[in-house]
């Protein structure tokens, strides 16, 4: 038989096993959420209990590999590739949901401690029973708080149905769905209370939907550093009152370099200078992507 055929034979089979196995896991979580609120999965060595009746436990059920391992290894071999590698001593994790990537940070990638801040509470809950299950109470410490530019409260808008994407609103924004009453803080206070050591501190990880800037703005201790940031790039968020510039404006001065994290054709990622975000803005108009921040040396 002619290879060509064989190999798309072969690609064709590959491509049919993984639909069988996409239809099994649907059907697992479907039967699943029937009859508990969670179940736990393992993955890399580690634990998880992820909700069953939330999509984005469902999510994570379902995919056998997630997203912000693939990212983080993407940073990581980027980081290395620079010249730029960090000592992994501390994992920064804003917005940590159930524990997924401060866990992973850990346990897969060789991180000797984190720091956690998740403001929603059911996903705080998971978040340290997550902990607990994996053995790491001593390793990751956790805040049930969001993080801006300012101490204070703010209002959390919430996705129920999604379990995550929860967001920071303005007090002039009107809440469409349910919101709740969360604490602020900022990094530069954790830092000046004793909860992280600006100097120990060698990823910063933001996944905050879209308030990037404030928790940038409230984390001066960590960009004197110029530690490395993996963070969301959701241009649509950033469009009005020059949130976009002032981001730029604001990682030149203290990094040189961002990294886009999204899988290239030729495997290549794309690099671009910190103050270039304008050119990524119009690849994403309506989508976003995670980048790596960084200081070339």
């Amino acid at each position: 038989m002619d290879r060509g055929v064989t190999g798309r034979l072969r690609t064709a089979r590959a491509r049919r096993a993984r639909l069988r196995e996409q239809e099994r896991r649907a059907e697992f979580v479907q039967r699943a959420a029937e009859q508990a609120p969670h179940v736990s999965v393992e993955r890399d060595g580690a634990i998880f209990f992820l909700p069953t009746r939330q999509k984005a436990g469902i999510d994570r059920l379902l995919k056998a590999e997630w997203k912000e391992k693939r990212h983080l290894a993407r940073a990581l071999d980027a980081l290395e590739a620079a010249g730029a590698a960090v000592d992994r001593a501390v994992f920064v994790d804003v917005g940590a949901h159930v524990g997924t990537t401060a866990i992973t940070a850990v346990r897969r990638f060789g991180f000797r401690s984190a720091v956690a801040f998740e403001p929603e509470e059911s996903n705080y809950r998971l978040l340290r029973a997550n902990l607990g299950v994996n053995g790491l109470e001593d390793e990751v410490r956790t805040f049930n708080v969001a993080v801006s530019n300012r101490v204070g409260s703010a209002q959390l808008k919430l996705r129920p149905s999604m379990g995550a994407k929860h967001r920071l609103v303005g007090d002039d924004e009107a809440a469409e769905e349910r919101t709740v009453s969360v604490p602020l803080t900022t990094l530069d206070r954790i830092v000046a209370e004793g909860g992280l050591k600006a100097s120990r501190a060698s990823l910063l990880w933001l996944d905050v939907e879209g308030h990037e800037l404030e928790t940038l703005q409230g984390a001066k201790r960590l960009l004197r550093r110029s530690v490395p940031i993996v963070m969301e790039f959701i241009p649509r968020t950033l469009g009005e009152e020059g949130r976009l510039d002032a981001l730029g404006s604001l990682l030149s001065k203290h990094y040189t370099h961002v990294v886009d994290l999204r899988h290239r054709a030729n495997g290549t990622p794309l690099s671009l200078r910190a103050g270039e975000l304008e050119q990524l803005a119009e690849r994403y108009p309506r989508s976003f992507t995670d980048l790596l921040v960084f200081r070339r040396r």
